[in-house]
């Protein structure tokens, strides 16, 4: 079986500012609510999620702010092609929203395969769940193995939240006596420094180092 690679969309492959700094500007009591509070309330979190998804998907659709390819995302993606990985995005994003942006971005051939959240959600029965809670991760490595994605390689996030959630499932799996993902990774192009060792995961501000 091959191996996948698996990243997240906003903030790992394309950037996410333009869309926050656009939120900030047209409902800030939303932005609030959503990427400021609810970093640390996940229930108000999961309340305001679907108003911030539907928002997303009409200003997306309209164009309504900058989206960009972060630094060696092609390269990256190529690389992982001839090293014989199945490229994988795991997203909370809408699959519409994704393959819409793909082909913008000239993508379309370089991602192998899209998971959603609402896959998992609606797979494993995990209504309301979101990507910082454990049990998605552990849900997304059994839904790869079962649909024959690929034997989980790597995730990459740019969410300290998300990774911690990746981080506790490859715990969960690992005393039931299962393997999760091999390599954890946060991606944060700010980092001073290259590569820094955290404690299950490994930090880096260059997607050319998620190897």
């Amino acid at each position: 079986m091959k191996k996948t690679k698996v990243y997240d969309w906003n903030g790992v492959l394309i950037t996410v500012d333009g869309f926050k700094d656009w939120l900030r500007e047209t409902d800030p009591e939303l932005f609030n609510d959503y990427f400021v509070k609810g970093e640390e309330n996940k229930e108000l979190k999961r309340k305001v999620r679907p108003q911030l998804l539907a928002l997303y998907e009409d200003a997306t659709n309209q164009g309504l702010y900058p989206v960009d390819l972060l630094p060696n995302v092609n390269e990256r993606l190529e690389q992982d092609e001839r090293e014989g990985y199945v490229r994988t995005i795991f997203t909370s994003s809408p699959r519409k929203i994704i393959n819409f942006k793909l082909q913008d971005l000239s993508l379309t051939g370089k991602v192998d395969e899209v998971i959603v959240l609402d896959d998992i959600i609606t797979e494993f029965g995990l209504q309301g769940a979101m990507k910082e809670d454990p049990v998605i991760f552990k849900s997304l490595i059994d839904f790869i193995l079962k649909h024959n994605i690929g034997q989980p390689a790597t995730y990459t996030e740019d969410s300290q939240k998300r990774l911690e959630s990746a981080l506790e499932a490859n715990r969960i799996l690992s005393w039931e006596g299962r393997k999760g993902f091999e390599r954890i990774y946060l991606f944060d192009p700010k980092a001073e420094q290259a590569v820094t060792a955290g404690k299950g995961y490994t930090k880096v501000n260059d997607l050319l180092l998620v190897s």
